[in-house]
């Protein structure tokens, strides 16, 4: 018998036997390699973009990640496939090789196929974004990690699924065994997390369980991310993430010589049987139950800790686990069923109940008991070294640029989270309000009543993640608090580097060129260093609705004769990437006139660069009668006439015949001819936003939008006054600020 760690002819009789799901698989994902960069060139022709995107090789080539989620099992299962057979399995046994040296050399011929199928379309998508540099930028080092992580997630998968396979002897078996190893590990400890997360408001249950989060494993990051979002959590993503790598690969290593070890004991006998021993088979079948049990013991824990107000609720309660753990018997004793394919082991298997039940009591306590141990930790001002303020996305206080930014990670939430505040008076705000917080939560069914602040307060040599509930009164004064620390409000201040490379500002998405948005974004880099502290503050904690005084259509409710209608802003968006280190991070912005009146100055500038085009388009407008996407909005001009108007929605069979619309747009134009295109907005101005139709057949459409001074001019607000919009609108919109 040939004593080796590693045959090299094994190996190559293995790459034979795999060649065809190998070469298929390498020719599906270097087709897209090919086909992708020409498709993103010809929409970038087509449709000129305002910013460079940032890519990766993944971005260019998602399907690469079908190497490890679907043809490294594949793979896997059809090289092992003598296992669940007794004449193969007896063939291999007896072959002048030692155990270890058959299951190294498939193992590695299976990664060696997989390992191609991820580096030799790299190199093509890569050779693509090269090629493209004139609308993307090459996140090269987020690229080699992209790589590092798909190798490593390769290497888990496979060796997962060479572990069931080395404990069951049925295709299904080891089907279902595989997921089990590779996902219900990790569901269990995202689950529980996002559990104590729901029942216990005071945290976010990403931060409780040492790694925890669900972006360490690469392989199941995209389904815990999902369960992780039950729990307020925000996961990173795994293929930029040099942790997840490490952790994903140090798991397949394990799983990898677990299952080589296995294998050096496994019997030909145990070919066919759906499980190595009855243990095994328990294990899958209690496994499998547990999954659906979960959810009953989590609403069970609920109401231990919040308790249950009426004995209604209680009755949902008990019927809802009811049924559950119902579902959860039929799971149960469905799998025994399939598996071995024999009624009467349907006996044997209810000695396995007790464990189930067992398993349930111990989620139910271990929930519960989270909850009270983080309701009692109550850390003094003087026990704290600093606080931190944590990324958060609330509804009820907005954000002022996003933490969690489109698929990216945050810029601002990461500089966010290494500042450290030390004033003694946030660290006391901090530790009054965590003891209010802890009472407020106890009633889950009035959390919306209070503003959600995240922070980590780290005290006696350890950290607590900890969200503090906080009325209107408590957030203003923490806005004083924080405006007096400078340390927080220079984060605040800190941008991208509008003169990076790496930097790729968008406003509005406006179809405007890379260098006209830089030269924006530049102006408001240099802007935000000059915005008083207290109301950046307040921008960051209240959010768009308060820092940018955007108005908004509501029901109908008139303002008085007393009340003024605010004059409608214009509502400039900013986003931008940038790379920092391997990663790509967004900042998403809204920016009000108040706050950032050059950088609106600067973006109107750009706005009206082709005005007299826009009002030629316009005029041609007006002669067609077609208004349906005309928007309207007036600042500055007599309060009766302030506002937005528009004809959307409208019944078309009638708004734009007689309507008043053309006279009102051919005076409008007119007066717009000898406009300048700088904005003094403290004169009169008007917004329009329309677009005209260039093919009817292929229904092209070219948008238009000015932001222009007007006259003062009594004909001219008469004009529109008689305007179908203005009558129809004005009593039944009102803005806010």
């Amino acid at each position: 018998m040939k004593n080796r760690f590693f045959d090299l002819k094994l190996f190559i009789e293995a790459i034979k036997q795999l060649k065809i799901l190998g070469i298929v698989g390498t020719s599906i994902l270097l087709l897209e390699a090919l086909l992708v960069p020409v498709g993103y060139f010809i929409l970038n022709t087509s449709v000129s973009p305002g910013a460079k995107s940032i890519i990766s090789i993944l971005e260019f080539n998602p399907l690469m990640t079908s190497v490890f989620s679907l043809m490294a099992p594949i793979m896997t299962l059809y090289i092992f496939k003598f296992l669940n057979s007794r004449k193969g399995s007896d063939f291999y046994h007896s072959i002048p090789n030692t155990r270890i040296s058959i299951y190294v050399s498939f193992l590695s011929a299976v990664m060696a196929w997989c390992f191609i199928m991820i580096l030799v379309p790299a190199l093509f998508s890569s050779l693509g974004i090269v090629l493209l540099g004139k609308y993307v930028v090459f996140n090269f080092l987020g690229s080699v990690f992209n790589i590092l992580a798909l190798l490593a997630a390769v290497v888990l998968t496979s060796s997962a699924v060479a572990l069931a396979m080395g404990l069951t002897g049925t295709t299904f078996s080891n089907v279902v065994f595989s997921l089990i190893i590779l996902f219900v590990p990790r569901l269990l400890i995202s689950f529980l997390n996002a559990m104590i997360g729901v029942v216990q408001p005071l945290v976010s249950g990403l931060h409780i369980i040492p790694f925890s989060s669900g972006h360490y494993n690469i392989v199941t990051s995209g389904f815990t991310s999902i369960v992780d979002l039950f729990s307020g959590s925000v996961t990173e993503d795994s293929y930029f993430s040099p942790s997840a790598v490490l952790y994903t690969l140090v798991l397949g290593a394990i799983y990898f010589v677990l299952a080589m070890l296995l294998f050096t004991k496994r019997k030909s006998e145990m070919a066919t049987n759906p499980a190595i021993n009855r243990i095994v088979q328990a294990v899958i079948r209690i496994t499998c139950a547990m999954v659906v049990c979960l959810i009953p013991c989590a609403i069970i824990a609920s109401d231990i800790i919040q308790g249950v107000d009426e004995i209604f609720d209680l009755s949902v309660t008990i019927f809802s686990c009811f049924v559950l753990y119902v579902i959860a018997l039929v799971v149960y004793f469905l799998y025994e069923i399939i598996s071995t394919r024999k009624w009467k082991n349907l006996l044997k298997a209810m000695v396995g109940l007790p464990i189930l039940l067992g398993l349930n009591v111990a989620v139910i306590a271990g929930i519960s008991a989270a909850g009270y141990v983080i309701s009692i930790q109550k850390p003094t001002a003087a026990e704290i070294s600093y606080v931190q303020v944590l990324q958060f996305d609330n509804s009820e206080m907005g954000m002022m640029s996003g933490l969690v930014d489109g698929g990216y990670g945050s810029y601002l939430g990461g500089t966010m989270s290494h500042t450290k505040l030390k004033n003694e008076k946030i660290k006391e705000f901090v530790s009054d309000s965590l003891k209010t917080s802890i009472d407020v939560a106890k009633n889950a069914d009035y959390l919306y009543e209070y503003n959600q602040f995240p922070v980590a307060i780290n005290y006696n040599g350890r950290v607590i993640q900890r969200n503090l509930f906080l009325t209107d009164k408590k957030v203003k004064e923490l806005v004083k608090l924080l405006a007096a620390d400078k340390e927080f409000t220079d984060t605040l201040r800190e941008v991208p580097d509008p003169d990076s490379k790496f930097t790729t500002p968008q406003f509005n998405w406006v179809e405007f060129t890379v260098e006209e948005n830089k030269k924006i974004y530049r102006v408001f880099a240099n802007e935000i260093k000059t915005v008083p502290a207290e109301k950046l503050v307040e921008s960051f904690l209240n959010g768009s609705n308060y820092m940018y005084g955007v108005g908004y259509m509501g029901d109908t409710y008139p303002p008085t004769e007393m009340e003024e209608y605010p004059n409608p802003e214009l509502e400039v968006s900013l986003s931008v990437q940038t790379l920092k280190g391997i990663s790509v991070y967004g900042l998403d912005q809204y920016i009000s006139q108040e706050l950032f009146p050059k950088t609106v100055a600067a973006y109107v500038e750009v706005l009206n660069k082709d005005s007299e085009k826009a009002i030629s388009a316009l005029v041609s407008k007006a002669k067609s009668g077609d208004f349906n996407d005309l928007s309207v909005g007036l600042g500055n001009v007599p309060n009766e006439l302030r506002g937005r108007y528009s004809y959307y929605g409208m019944d078309e069979a009638y708004s734009y015949r007689n309507s008043g619309t053309e006279e009102f747009i051919n005076a409008l134009t007119t007066a717009l001819k000898s406009s300048p295109k700088t904005v003094d907005f403290n004169k009169p101005y008007v917004h329009l936003s329309f677009s005209v139709m260039l093919n009817e057949r292929t229904y092209e459409m070219e948008s238009y939008e000015l932001f222009m001074n007007i006259p003062d001019d009594a004909k001219l607000y008469e004009s529109f006054k008689n305007t179908r919009m203005y009558r129809e609108q004005r009593d039944t919109q009102y803005y806010t600020d």
